[in-house]
């Protein structure tokens, strides 16, 4: 059996703690012991993926991509993991209090001054430019490197279970889940174009309560470009202007407070940073693509 990585060691130790959490905390949770069960059925299937991996072929893959359903799963577990602790979204007042201080009032409603067709268009393909980080251990899995792919999964899971695990902490509202409580805060309908319609329907039906601060999106998109620099600088170095426009576009598009993509970046950052200290395949001696 080969040793556990860190994208095995996180997978297992969050999803452990998520279906412990369930256990002692989810008493309200719709079917809590079927997700306890398949809570540890993942753990279990981790365990043997890894132990399977030698063999090659279709068993390599699996276990070098399974990280990315994984991330599917944990997401769509929040919405009933985040109030399980406090039964509140206590940093809500927080965030829009900073953001307040910090901008002489809410970025949401200030940026709206500069609404044009083309520039909410142009945002909004910022905005979806998420799903492109996503891809970049796929890219290395293409090219064969299982290895490194390996790696980078350890240093983007480590951050999204950070990330996640300061949701259910830190439980924070998105601007546009408090408009009732903070009317100041109602913001213009953004226009664009066929993005722009996409991103609206998108977020009518995967937004999660409670998932505002740090921004996922953010910290997530960061720890990809920081392993594309490292392993395929000339994408690392595309990336780095989406990262940009997304952290920008979290907040003109009304879907962020501004303090969560800038924590985001800091989170995302420093999960890179400490996925390099544990895990040996992101030390700069590994070979990278210019």
């Amino acid at each position: 059996m080969q040793a556990l990585k860190l994208a095995d060691r996180t997978a297992i130790v969050y999803t452990a703690a998520a279906a412990l959490l369930l256990v002692f905390a989810g008493s309200d949770v719709p079917g809590r012991w079927g997700r306890v069960t398949v809570h540890i059925a993942i753990v279990a299937g981790v365990l043997v993926l890894v132990r399977l991996a030698p063999r090659g072929g279709i068993w390599i893959i699996a276990r070098t991509v399974y990280p990315l359903p994984l991330l599917l799963f944990w997401w769509g577990q929040l919405e009933h993991e985040i109030p399980l602790l406090w039964g509140s979204y206590w940093t809500t007042d927080w965030l829009v209090r900073g953001d307040a201080a910090l901008f002489g009032g809410h970025p949401t409603v200030l940026v709206q001054s500069l609404f044009t067709a083309w520039l909410d268009e142009l945002m909004a393909f910022c905005y979806l430019s998420y799903y492109l980080f996503l891809a970049v251990p796929v890219v290395l899995v293409f090219k064969r490197r299982f290895a490194s792919a390996v790696a980078s999964y350890g240093a983007i899971l480590l951050t999204y279970a950070a990330n996640f695990t300061l949701f259910v902490l830190f439980p924070a509202n998105s601007p546009p889940q408090i408009l009732q409580q903070y009317p100041d805060l109602q913001a213009s309908p953004f226009t664009g174009f066929v993005l722009g319609d996409l991103i609206r329907s998108l977020q009518a039906t995967d937004s999660v309560t409670g998932a505002a601060f740090p921004s996922s999106h953010i910290a997530g998109s960061m720890v990809c470009t920081l392993v594309a620099l490292r392993f395929v600088p000339r994408l690392g170095r595309a990336l780095v202007p989406l990262l940009i426009g997304m952290s920008i576009a979290t907040v003109y598009l009304g879907y962020h407070h501004a303090l969560d993509p800038i924590f985001g970046l800091l989170l995302g950052a420093a999960g890179y940073a400490a996925a390099r200290r544990i895990e040996p395949g992101l030390e700069p001696a590994a070979t990278a693509d210019t």
